[in-house]
């Protein structure tokens, strides 16, 4: 028996499940629903999230790169899936995964045909327009010109276009950006060139726009219980005290002691830091110095919780270690931190819940059977991994 470690993500299968499922009943057909599970499924991880959501009901998965996609077809997941980030000079790797590419320049977009011509198959694409992101795609005004190169190009099919809002909180500006995007649609089906496949809405313009529906939705976020109150959480990042005493008065914490104690406290040491994603900047500037004096004498960022308390960050967060403050009722019980999803560290292990309880855990590329002793996980037996069953959006 083998402990997991000393920090871990408890991951709730259900809770994604059933907020695809609750999504997926929100959006009325024939509007398609892509579940994006880029950035390791949001730190929850990728096979898992993308098995959850493809259960509860997901007709695409969308990925950042080509990395990501292989992770998933390597699981065994053959939905449509749409690559992000173009990848020239990967075509073949692109074939090879039945990825859908999407494309914004039209060098790629030849050589991505010539391959798939020679090999006698059609390369799926999606043309990406930018509206106003300011990254990726083709300007609105030449986006007609560039479609009638792609229709010209054996070994492609058009099969979508979309773009992405920056901004989708205002919904003055995604209303403007939503009837650039549309003029575009429309100036093209001018010119005879219909595509499939029309695709906006974030997982805010999902939620506060429903004008940007079209033809398929691409919640991210939303899905992983962020930003919906009606979605469930999904996610929680735990670990336990290793260390912990009581800092006198004036004492300070962590590199350039940017935080003072103000009153005798009961502190505590975690062993997570920046490695595993728990960022907390310096203080550089005077105004910000000054609010640190502040926050040594009002508490400073919350850290997460301890038995329902609230717990708080004492100074920087360092490499592999953190400072928090502990309530005066502290015995040694688990803390739940609070910690983006998409920066914590693949290396910490990922305990997967069903119905409640903890079923397997993921570690080191791994699957392992687990028991929970005394608030640590233990691994026992290594699984098989769960590719044979093949899943189809």
């Amino acid at each position: 028996m083998q402990p997991l470690g000393p920090a871990w993500v408890e991951v709730d299968l259900d809770a994604l499940e059933e907020n695809m499922r609750r999504l997926r009943r929100s959006i009325p057909r024939p509007t398609l629903v892509m579940a994006v599970v880029k950035a390791d499924g949001y730190g929850h991880g990728i096979r898992e999230a993308a098995k959850a959501f493809l259960a509860g009901g997901a007709d695409w998965l969308g990925v950042a790169d080509l990395w990501e996609a292989e992770q998933l077809r390597r699981a065994n997941i053959d939905s449509p899936l749409l690559v992000f980030a173009p990848a020239p000079k990967l075509e073949k790797f692109s074939l090879s995964l039945d990825v859908r590419s999407t494309v914004c320049d039209l060098e790629a977009a030849r050589a991505l045909a010539s391959l798939a011509r020679r090999r006698g198959k059609k390369a799926k694409v999606h043309m990406k327009v930018d509206c106003g992101m300011g990254r990726l795609g083709v300007l609105p005004g030449q986006a007609g010109d560039f479609a009638g190169q792609l229709l010209r190009l054996e070994g492609l099919e058009l099969e979508g276009i979309y773009t992405h809002f920056p901004q989708a909180d205002d919904a003055s500006l995604t209303r403007r950006q939503l009837a650039v995007f549309l003029e575009v649609v429309r100036s093209l089906k001018a010119r005879g060139i219909e595509i499939p496949l029309v695709h906006a809405a974030n997982s805010t313009a999902l939620l506060r726009y429903p004008p940007s529906h079209l033809g398929m939705v691409r919640p991210g976020t939303v899905l992983y219980g962020q930003g919906a109150p009606d979605l469930a959480p999904t996610w929680r990042l735990k670990t336990n005290v290793v260390y912990a005493r009581v800092l006198p008065q004036g004492h300070r914490v962590g590199y350039g002691g940017e935080w003072k104690a103000s009153r005798p406290t009961l502190a505590g040491i975690v062993p997570l830091g920046y490695a595993d994603g728990l960022t907390l900047e310096p203080l550089r500037s005077p105004l910000r110095q000054l609010a640190g004096a502040l926050q040594g004498f009002l508490g400073t960022r919350p850290a997460g919780w301890i038995d329902g308390q609230q717990a708080f960050f004492l100074g920087r967060t360092s490499m592999n270690m953190a400072a928090i403050s502990l309530p005066e009722s502290y015995e040694e019980q688990t803390v739940e931190l609070a910690a983006r999803r998409t920066t914590i560290s693949r290396r910490l292990p990922k305990v997967y819940f069903r119905n409640g309880r903890p079923c397997y855990a993921v570690q080191d590329g791994c699957r392992w059977s687990i028991i929970e002793r005394d608030g640590v996980y233990y691994r026992l037996d290594r699984l098989a991994d769960e590719n044979s069953t093949r899943h189809r959006g």
